[in-house]
């Protein structure tokens, strides 16, 4: 059994010899071990553990600083502390004409009649509606009353990637850096795609991409690794970004016939670039791919890390616009 904890503890050791720029949080091997010295995916599932935690304290402390706010308005105004509470937060019933068009602008996703899905419906919608109450009475006591959680917002860990021999495009001298990790097949990938690129766009002297590839999508079939091999093939003939292109314009129809097709249409050498679809190269840049993703915790795509800092939440697009936009206008 001691050799099995120390096999464990080792294997997540990132670099024993680094030297610690956090307190230690191991002692291992005579060694204190910091959480730099961590194999990075340790160090991100760490911080996502201390985050989640964070915002569970934060909410509760919240939900704190509400109730002596419900407390104080009871007695000044001489009522109970439900009738403060229910005036603060009761919200407005959900109408039969909000379903219904709820359910039309879904109906594609839903795919069920709508008098079986009418009270599911009906109750997301009342749990939206709570939470934007809640949050805009939240907002309204930080904006009269002063109200601060104290506690610190943990560190999201800042990782130097390694991105040699990785596809890159935008200026080389960009001040931000931006990696995904993505798959062809993957929809929100084609999102994703799309969003760099008005990035790119707008902001052509600040932002460089890598794009890394890591399949997920349907792994048995093999197809997503296959178009992945094409695309490391393509770039053996210059042309990745093009092939990148092309293979998320007809995502939908991506099979393990598919490199070829675009490797016809962009005017690759064909004996060369079925060569290289053959070759071990071809395989071993997928499987490099996926294991480095894998190192630093990615699991899902897209993923992306900007500036070496994995980047989460609904709205990507808009944390980055204001980070290249503040750095931009500085």
């Amino acid at each position: 059994m001691k050799n099995v904890v120390f096999a464990v503890i080792s294997s997540l050791l990132f670099s024993v010899s680094a030297v610690a720029d956090t307190p230690a949080l191991l002692h291992f091997d005579q060694q204190s071990i910091a959480e730099s010295q961590l194999s990075p995916w340790v160090q991100q599932s760490l911080y996502e553990i201390r985050r989640e935690a964070w915002e569970s304290e934060r909410a509760l402390l919240e939900r704190g600083a509400l109730e002596l706010h419900v407390q104080k308005q009871a007695k000044a105004q001489g009522k109970t502390t439900d009738e403060i509470r229910s005036a603060l937060l009761t919200i407005k019933p959900v109408s039969d004409g909000e379903i219904q068009a709820f359910y039309e602008n879904y109906r594609d996703h839903i795919q069920a009649p709508l008098n079986e899905v009418r009270d599911a419906i009906r109750e997301q919608l009342e749990s939206i509606r709570e939470q934007q109450q809640m949050a805009a009475v939240m907002e309204k006591l930080r904006q009269e009353s002063g109200l601060k959680v104290l506690v610190p917002e943990p560190k999201a860990p800042v990782f130097d990637l390694p991105m040699a021999g990785y596809p890159v495009k935008g200026k080389p001298d960009a001040p931000f850096t931006l990696v995904e990790f993505a798959d062809y097949r993957c929809p929100y990938c084609k999102k994703g795609a799309e969003m760099v690129n008005r990035l790119m766009e707008a902001f052509p002297d600040s932002l460089k991409v890598y794009y890394v590839d890591f399949p997920v999508v349907d792994l048995a079939s093999g197809i997503s690794t296959t178009v992945m091999r094409g695309a490391w093939c393509a770039g053996q003939q210059d042309k990745y970004w093009d092939y990148h292109t092309l293979a998320y314009a007809q995502q939908g129809s991506l099979s393990k016939n598919a490199p070829g097709t675009i490797a016809a249409k962009l005017g690759l050498n064909t004996r060369v670039f079925e060569a290289c679809m053959a070759s071990k190269e071809s395989e071993r840049s997928v499987e490099k791919a996926t294991a480095f993703g894998r190192q630093y915790g990615v699991s899902s795509t897209p993923t992306f890390f900007l500036n070496g800092k994995r980047l989460s939440g609904a709205d990507i697009e808009n944390q980055i616009r204001g980070l290249l936009s503040q750095s931009k206008s500085s």
